[in-house]
């Protein structure tokens, strides 16, 4: 015999599931693009910040190497000529000195001469200086000689002051490989 169930009419309709299962399937997908979206725009952001850095860090290569060939070329072709004054004892002095050590190229300047001042020692000041200087000069023909006054305001008379300064603009007159410049202590 051949038995066959009844249709009671309580079938499975799978349609709805199969609809739910695809939405729930679809939302996942986009969610998952979306996120890939984002990170990639994060990523994008990242790697643009990041070449932006290393042009940043480029230009400043760049600009180091620029430095340093500039640097190189003051050590290798300028005299640099310091004078500072000071005190000891009470007494003034003027100490001059040769060297880069202004620069802060680390290097120890070499000290020509400690000169006594006073206001009897105005002519020995004068003579002495332009000995000095004049010495340099023709010692470095042709190069720039860059005289660096670093004066202590208190430290120096004003007598003292205007024959130094009058030395040095007398020798910066003269030569054109002279150049002088005065800078304050701190």
């Amino acid at each position: 015999m051949n038995k066959r169930r009844k249709n009671n009419g309580s079938e499975i309709n799978l349609t709805p599931l199969l609809d739910v299962l695809f939405s729930i399937l679809f939302i996942v997908m986009m969610t998952g693009q979306q996120n890939e979206d984002g990170m990639r725009a994060q990523h994008r952001s990242q790697v643009d910040n990041m070449q932006a850095q290393i042009q940043e860090y480029e230009e400043q290569i760049a600009d180091y190497k620029s430095r340093l060939a500039t640097y190189e070329l003051v050590q290798k072709d300028i005299i640099v000529l310091t004078v500072s004054n000071y005190i000891k004892g009470g007494v003034h002095y003027l100490s001059v000195t040769q060297g880069t050590s202004l620069l802060g190229d680390g290097q120890e300047d070499q000290l020509l001469d400690d000169i006594k001042m006073g206001s009897d020692k105005l002519e020995n000041l004068k003579l002495r200086l332009s000995e000095l200087t004049e010495k340099l000069i023709e010692e470095h023909e042709g190069q720039p000689v860059y005289i660096v006054f670093a004066k202590d305001s208190m430290a120096v008379y004003t007598y003292e002051y205007q024959t130094i300064v009058g030395v040095f603009n007398a020798l910066e007159e003269k030569n054109k490989e002279v150049f002088f410049k005065e800078l304050e202590k701190e």
